[in-house]
């Protein structure tokens, strides 16, 4: 949680009182006949945050010259001191949590404070969360007698979790991965922090510490979504949402903009819109992008919004707030990169509606903004994203795209030679198994496309040319290629040119929703979680890619036969050389044998295949056929690829994908069901083959009694 309130040095007077003059030198005091509060009162809070002296036992481990080495040595020294207490009420639990927090606010660039979480991350500070947290977390927290040391030690404590994992993304996933986020929910949960309550201002930094927290760990690690999505989390949230104090509001609202799903109430998504609009439309009103009411920055609340986003049914919910203009200015040079990429990525994810585009269009300035920074940025990110943008916003046309953003693609005409291959489109967690996929795949003469460096080059002109020469289209199915703009814009390209298109699934129990949800799969899902499963869905992707491309399946065999070739001329010519020396080498003549050698190879390359042969023994189709039957006598010999040739001329093409694993054998054990178990041959029909209509049940029925006689 960044923005001015972010950071705990932002708390407010009354919650400064104890530590103040917190440089003032230790006096003889006796310790032990204080308790906490009144021990810093009395020393002035003196705090262990100064600089590592050579002398300390732990300077030694970093530079000593190097400000972040020091600060390393420093938390290292403070974690030790934490690790080995067991009572974390006391004053030197809590100077060593005001060490670890002064050093979040010592270092003010992210970059320097993500160092330094990364680095408590690794060191086991997460881990240690969960037994401050019950040490801590007492009956009598919010007692002003009893509970006061307590509850100064965790808002300190807090402090330096909200600083650190604002930063940090190791942070947060070890935050998560420990079970710190659950807690952090019994907190709110907690009835002595219900809204009506939050007048008093400790309890309001302890809601506000949680929040803060949550936001983080949402906002930079997207697996910890998961372990906060559910319906009661929602309902509690939006308890929060009730309360006058604007920065718990605001903060809630954060947090339940990376939580909501699809299926939550309509009510939830536009109130959540409605306030975060509004929070970044007053930001922007600022010199400094920040709304000190709210206590966010611009940047902050567009990385809410382009969560949101990802849901289509919230595309143009966004836009009839009227935020385009508010994601114009944000593409300003007075933002940092990272901002106007997010501002980007919003354009570009509302551009896959089609009402978006026209009013992205008709917004002042939009399209020359984003020419400009297509043409003009350094930053390759932002590049990309911007054509990508400017890709969706004109569907791929390739006269608008290339004469405003630079980028180029879309259906070309003229004589471009075609080279057929398979595409494999992926997100990046999915790279290492896709590569496994396409050495199997070449290993059988196939071409394929792959670009597994996507953040360099023109990618635009690269995905285009690559979807509009695939024959068909491999697509590893997840959550992260759902919610990844470039995958998106790949498929649904795909879609858009009619490509065959064959789904993988990349996540176990992930059933494709959203967008995704909307493609409709040549095939049925494959699971592809490791090689395992490679092994049992390979053979069919291959039938598959042989089926809908009869040029590709002559070309890869074609191939083969040029490898085998090759290896038996290499065997000859080992041979050849133990009997012949190098004078009795021969060039390849210039004379019309030599030409005529040379013309048959470049003929070879460029001539038209001839008409598919199916791999496997089949009985082919005829027009001799009787056309009562349908088929010669042998249909039990039939490959996959005759099924699928034998469903077309009877006029049931539809259901070509749903019998894509059978051939002539298996169609003739399910001929046989048909006649002993008919009542099991109609409930398979439905059920396992999902043919819902009566009447394709009818046709299919009768063109499998004409068939019978050929098994």
């Amino acid at each position: 949680m960044g923005g001015n309130c972010s950071k705990a040095e932002n708390i407010e007077p009354e919650d400064r009182a104890p530590f103040a003059n917190n440089n003032k030198p230790c006096n003889n005091i006796d310790l032990p006949n204080f308790n906490l509060y009144e021990s810093l009162t009395a020393l002035g809070a003196r705090s262990t945050i100064g600089r590592v002296r050579d002398e300390d036992e732990y300077a030694g481990i970093f530079p000593a010259e190097d400000l972040l080495g020091e600060s390393k040595a420093l938390l290292a020294k403070n974690l030790d001191i934490l690790k080995g207490t067991s009572d974390f009420t006391t004053i030197f639990a809590f100077e060593a949590l005001q060490a670890i927090h002064g050093t979040s606010t010592r270092h003010k660039p992210d970059e320097e404070r993500q160092v330094l979480g990364d680095f408590l991350a690794d060191i086991g500070y997460a881990e240690l969360f969960l037994r401050m947290w019950h040490s801590l977390d007492t009956e009598d927290l919010y007692d002003e007698e009893n509970g006061r040391d307590a509850l100064l030690n965790l808002k300190k404590m807090k402090s330096g979790f909200m600083n650190f994992s604002d930063a940090s993304p190791l942070m947060c996933k070890r935050l998560g991965e420990c079970g710190a986020l659950s807690l952090l929910l019994t907190d709110l949960e907690d009835p002595r922090l219900e809204v009506s309550m939050l007048t008093d201002r400790s309890r309001r930094h302890a809601v506000k510490g949680t929040l803060g927290i949550l936001h983080n760990c949402l906002r930079m690690q997207e697996e910890n979504r998961q372990l906060l999505r559910d319906d009661s989390v929602i309902e509690l949230l939006m308890n929060f949402t009730q309360s006058t104090y604007l920065i718990v509001k605001a903060t809630c609202y954060l947090v339940l903009a990376y939580i909501v799903e699809e299926d939550d109430k309509d009510d939830i998504h536009d109130q959540c819109i409605e306030f975060l609009v509004r929070m970044l439309e007053d930001a922007l009103k600022n010199p400094d992008h920040v709304r000190k009411r709210y206590g966010f920055t611009a940047g902050e609340t567009i990385r809410a919004l382009r969560h949101m986003l990802l849901k289509d049914s919230n595309k143009t919910r966004i836009k009839k707030r009227g935020v385009l203009p508010s994601f114009r200015k944000m593409l300003e040079n007075s933002f940092s990169s990272t901002d106007q990429l997010i501002s980007i990525e919003c354009m570009w994810n509302m551009a896959f509606v089609d009402e978006n585009r026209e009013a992205i269009l008709n917004t002042e300035g939009t399209i020359e903004a984003l020419q400009d920074i297509a043409t003009n940025c350094r930053n390759t990110k932002v590049q990309q994203a911007c054509n990508g943008a400017l890709w969706e916003i004109f569907k791929g046309e390739v006269s608008e795209v290339e004469s405003i953003g630079g980028a180029k693609g879309g259906a070309r005409s003229g004589s471009r030679k075609i080279v057929e291959h398979v595409m494999i489109s992926y997100e990046d967690s999915s790279k290492n198994a896709m590569n496994s996929l396409k050495e199997k795949i070449k290993l059988h003469g196939f071409n394929v496309w792959m670009e597994e460096d996507k953040a360099e080059g023109d990618m635009l002109t690269s995905m285009s040319q690559a979807v509009e020469n695939a024959a068909v289209v491999i697509a590893g199915m997840s959550s992260k290629y759902k919610d990844n703009l470039g995958c998106r814009t790949e498929l649904t390209y795909a879609k858009r040119l009619d490509k065959p298109i064959i789904p993988l699934l990349m996540e176990e129990n992930y059933e494709p929703d959203g967008w995704l949800s909307d493609i409709e799969p040549t095939e049925p899902l494959y699971l592809y979680l490791d090689e395992e499963h490679l092994a049992s869905f390979l053979p069919d992707v291959l039938h598959i890619i042989e089926s809908v491309s009869p040029r590709m399946a002559t070309v890869a065999q074609r191939n083969n036969e040029r490898e085998e070739l090759t290896d038996e001329e290499d065997v000859h010519a080992d041979k050849d050389t133990d009997e012949c020396t190098d004078d009795s080498v021969q060039e390849l003549g210039a004379g019309p044998a030599g030409a005529q050698a040379l013309s048959l190879v470049e003929t070879d390359q460029y001539r038209e295949p001839p008409p598919y042969q199916s791999h496997e023994q089949t009985v082919p189709l005829t027009g001799e056929t009787d056309k009562k039957s349908y088929v010669t006598d042998k249909a039990f010999q039939w490959a996959k690829i005759d099924v699928q040739k034998w469903l077309k001329e009877c006029g049931l093409g539809q259901l070509r994908k749903k019998l894509s694993r059978y051939d002539g054998e298996m169609l003739g054990q399910l001929y046989t069901v048909s006649q002993h178990a008919p009542e099991f041959f109609y409930s398979a029909l439905r059920q396992d083959l999902g043919i819902k209509d009566l009447l394709t049940i009818l046709k299919f029925t009768k063109a499998m009694e004409a068939l019978g006689m050929h098994f």
